[in-house]
C-alpha cells in the first residue's frame, strides 16, 4: 500500500526514535541511593564518608560526646570526579533504627551534603566510582548515537514523498517506523524510486546507515535484557 509521507509520519518516527533511546539509556542508569542491604558498599560509603566529615580534625572522630552531634536518618554524598570538576550524587540511608552522627557544621533541617574527594575514597569506592563513570559515558554515547540517528532520518525523509519511497532508499530505516506503518506499507504497494536516485540521496546527506543499524541493536539488546 502507498504510504504518503506527513508530518504525522514523521512525528511518529521521531517519537519511536526517543522511545528507543529512553529505553537504551535506562539500561545504563547510576545509582541514585545506597542502603545497608547493599553490604559491601554501603559499609565502604560510610566510611568515605566519616573521612570525609573528620577530615579537619581525625583525632577528634569518636571521642566527642553525642550529644555535642547532629544525627540524621540519611544524607547526600557527591563525590567529585578530578577530570571534568562534576559531582555524582547519591543519598545514602542510614540502617533501620539508628542514624548518621555529623559534627556541628553540618547542622541541617532536612539532610546534609557531604563532598567525597578522591582523596577520601578507598578501593572499593574507587572501583564503584569508574563503574558509575563507565556508566555516564555509556550514557552519553547512546545519547549522542541516537540525535545523530534522529537528524538523519527527518533530514532523508524530507527528500522523499513516501514511506514506501524511503524504504525502498535505505531498508533500514524500517527500525524506527513504527508498526502500524510497516503494517500499512507491507501491502502492495505503487513503484518506487529507483535504486540509483535512492543511493544518491544516502550519498548527499551524508547518512550513516552503519549507526542506524548500531543504535537499533543496542536498542533491541537492552529490551532483550529485560
Amino acid at each position: 500500500m502507498y504510504v504518503r509521507k506527513t508530518e504525522t509520519l514523521v512525528n511518529a518516527i521521531c517519537s519511536k526514535i526517543r522511545t528507543m533511546e529512553n529505553q537504551a539509556v535506562a539500561a545504563h542508569s547510576e545509582t541514585q541511593s545506597v542502603t545497608p542491604a547493599e553490604g559491601n558498599l554501603f559499609h565502604s560509603m560510610v566510611e568515605v564518608m566519616n573521612n570525609a566529615i573528620w577530615s579537619d580534625a581525625p583525632d577528634l572522630k569518636d571521642k566527642v560526646p553525642n550529644s555535642w552531634l547532629q544525627h540524621y536518618d540519611d544524607v547526600i554524598l557527591r563525590f567529585k570526579n578530578d577530570e571534568d570538576g562534576c559531582f555524582t550524587s547519591l543519598r545514602l540511608d542510614a540502617p533501620r533504627g539508628d542514624k548518621f552522627s555529623f559534627p556541628v557544621k553540618y547542622n541541617s533541617y532536612y539532610r546534609p551534603e557531604v563532598d567525597i574527594h578522591p582523596q577520601h575514597y578507598n578501593e572499593a569506592i574507587k572501583k564503584w566510582a569508574a563503574d558509575e563513570k563507565a556508566t555516564a559515558d555509556r550514557r552519553e554515547e547512546l545519547e549522542d548515537q541516537f540525535d545523530t540517528v534522529l537528524r538523519q532520518i527527518v533530514r532523508f525523509m524530507g527528500q522523499h514523498a513516501s514511506l514506501n519511497a524511503a524504504v525502498k532508499a535505505m531498508p533500514e530505516i524500517e527500525l524506527y517506523v513504527p508498526e502500524e506503518y510497516l503494517t500499512k506499507l507491507r501491502a502492495p504497494t505503487a513503484p518506487r524510486q529507483s535504486k540509483a536516485t535512492s543511493a544518491k540521496i544516502i550519498e548527499d546527506l551524508n547518512i550513516d546507515v552503519n549507526a542506524l543499524t548500531s543504535a537499533a541493536i543496542a536498542h533491541r539488546i537492552t529490551v532483550g535484557n529485560k
